[in-house]
């Protein structure tokens, strides 16, 4: 009888220790997986706007307190301008002003403002100095 509790002990620790490793491992996984904000900046730096644009949406509404949130707001307004998208980029930047108005993004933001504003009230913007050839 002895025999017998040995090998139901024996199979035990090895079904912990196993299960142990199984969990550990799908942790490991999940943490390898690139999270939202990473994706989009991955969409963001090769200029693929929609698919950034859409992601950065998702990565905020998922998680709207991590620390990439501020940049991942701004961005949503850069994705938008450059998709033509004016009037909706400078909503965003408004909102994204007052929220963070120490973001190193503030200084694309500000100008955007301006540019649009001026093209509304249907004031001539200045012609950049330099060859425009």
């Amino acid at each position: 009888m002895h025999d017998g509790r040995t090998r139901l002990a024996i199979f035990l620790v090895v079904i912990m220790v196993g299960t142990y490793f199984w969990i550990t491992q799908s942790r490991k996984k999940e943490r390898m997986k690139p999270g939202p904000y990473v994706q989009a900046s991955v969409h963001f730096d090769a200029g693929d706007w929609q698919n950034a644009l859409e992601v950065y949406r998702k990565a905020i509404k998922e998680a709207p307190t991590h620390k990439k949130a501020p940049t991942a707001k701004g961005r949503i307004g850069v994705c938008l301008r450059e998709l033509g998208r004016e009037e909706e980029a400078v909503k965003v930047f408004k909102e994204f002003l007052v929220q963070y108005p120490e973001h190193p993004l503030v200084e694309e933001a500000g100008p955007t403002i301006a540019v649009y504003e001026k093209s509304r009230k249907g004031k001539l913007l200045p012609v950049p100095d330099g060859d425009m050839e």
